[in-house]
Order: structure tokens, then sequence, then C-alpha cells
């Protein structure tokens, strides 16, 4: 029997929720440390990783990229980190703007397209990322960040909602 044995950012960002909400401060600063050092140049994480860093698997799921900067704009409102997580935050939402709203492998591992449950990861953190950037006075990035978070949630029901049983063979 194997064990599991890889790390998705997504869910190492819902245990350090989950941390805080037990009161431990400590393990979410690691947990937000630890992101940071395996964020790729570009803005985004891979779907999964050993806990070392190595890369298990490559591929794009935006839901990976977006809660981590979701974790890091809870961590500053709470006090518990500065500033020096913002260009992390900043570069994914960047990535998240530039390359969504569907990416090649939605967070079920159905194939490519569009999910609630990712959409509203990405909008959040966008506009986690908006608000940190109005604290920096980046107000370009503000205002792109905001508005793409505000056009995607406008288009949620047309990316999401069917009035047919077409979708899927089952």
């Amino acid at each position: 029997a194997s064990a599991y044995r890889v790390i998705r950012p997504a869910d190492l960002s819902k245990a350090a929720f989950a941390f805080l909400a037990i009161g431990d401060n400590a393990t979410p600063i690691s947990i937000l440390h630890h992101l940071q050092s395996i964020q790729n140049d570009a803005g985004s994480w891979h779907r999964s990783y050993r806990i070392n860093g190595e890369v298990v698997e490559p591929g794009l799921d935006l839901t990976q990229t977006a809660m981590p900067v979701i974790l890091a704009w809870r961590m500053k409102t709470l006090g518990l980190i500065g500033g020096s997580y913002y260009p992390m935050a900043r570069k994914a939402a960047a990535y998240i703007a530039r390359v969504g709203p569907s990416s090649d492998t939605e967070r079920w591992e159905e194939g490519m397209g569009f999910t609630p449950a990712e959409l509203a990861a990405e909008i959040s953190a966008l506009v986690c990322a908006a608000n940190w950037a109005r604290e920096m006075d980046e107000n370009a990035a503000y205002s792109h960040l905001l508005s793409t978070a505000d056009y995607w949630q406008t288009k949620l029901e047309d990316w999401t909602f069917s009035e047919c049983d077409c979708i899927g063979e089952g």
C-alpha cells in the first residue's frame, strides 16, 4: 500500500487555515514560508510537490495558485505577517489574471475547464491581492485585479450554468 506522499498548495493552505482556527499561529507562518519557497518564477504553483519541494505534478490548476494568496491575505489581516509576502501574493494574482479563469486541469482532475469552486478561489484571490495592492499604494495593480475579479464574477452563470443534460456521459 502506498502512502499519501505529496502536498498540494491548496490543501496545505487549507491546513494552515485549520491551524489558525485552533489558535496555532506559528504553523501557518511556516506553511506560508514553505509555499513562498516553492512558488514558480511565473507566479504559480504546480499541482503537487513532495515536502522537499520536488515537483510531482507540474500541471496548471489555478486553485493551487489562488489558495496561498487567500491564506497570505488572511494572515496579514490578522497581523501575523507584514508586507514581506506581498510580492508572492501579487505575482500569483497577476498570474491568475493573466492565464485564468480556465486552467488545463480543474480541481477535480476531470479535464480542462471551470468549476464553481475553482472560480470562487480565483476571484477571491484576486480580490485579496487587489486589497493588498491598494494598501501598498499600487493603484494600477489594484484596479486591474479588482476589475478582473468583477468581470469574472459577472460571468459565473454563463460559465457554470446549463439548461440541458448534455454535460458528461453519465
